[in-house]
This record gives C-alpha cells, structure tokens and sequence, in this order.
C-alpha cells in the first residue's frame, strides 16, 4: 500500500501561494504540502483587492483528487467555482484576511 507522500508525489501537483494581503507568508504555514511532495510555489500577488477568506482554485478541474483531498483535511479554504486563468499551476491559493 501506498504511503500517502507517494501518492501526493505520484500526482506531481504545482501549488501556487499568493498573499492578496500584502503580509509575508509565513514558510511553516505550507510546509506539510512540501514535506509531502507537492510541489508550492510563491508567486506575488498582482490584484488590487485583499480577499477576506482564502480561497483554493482548482485550475486542474479535478485531476490532482489526492492533493484536493490532503489540502481539504488539514487546511480550511474556500473552494472557487472558477479557476484562476493568470496561472498555469494546477492549484492556487490567495491567501485572505482570515490566515493573519
């Protein structure tokens, strides 16, 4: 049986973590997506709006179900019904006013 890191390493998923409230990121926040081999990437935030909640945007409409399902059980986010067309990763996450 698979161990969970391998199958979060299997489906090869790029996150990418941008901050919309202007607040550094803190590097321990994502670890256990790192430690688990997903693949984060912090990219500057280009909006002009801070979101209130963080919101996770499925940009890989569903094909990364393992990832989902680890993020979904150890982070709360808000789940976008759209998917966040400036980024070629297969998840976003903008961090809100509710991760200070």
């Amino acid at each position: 049986m698979f161990s969970i890191k391998a199958k979060l390493k299997k489906e090869a998923t790029v996150v990418e973590i941008q901050t919309s409230t202007g607040k550094p990121i803190s590097p321990t926040l994502f670890k256990k997506l790192s430690d688990n081999g997903i693949d984060i990437r912090y990219v500057l935030y280009k909006g002009k709006i801070t979101y209130d909640t963080t919101i996770l945007y499925d940009n890989s409409h569903g094909s990364k179900p393992k990832t989902l399902d680890y993020i979904n059980s150890n982070y709360t986010f808000t789940k976008s019904d759209v998917i966040f067309p400036s980024s070629s990763a297969d998840l976003v996450i903008i961090l809100g006013k509710d991760s200070l």
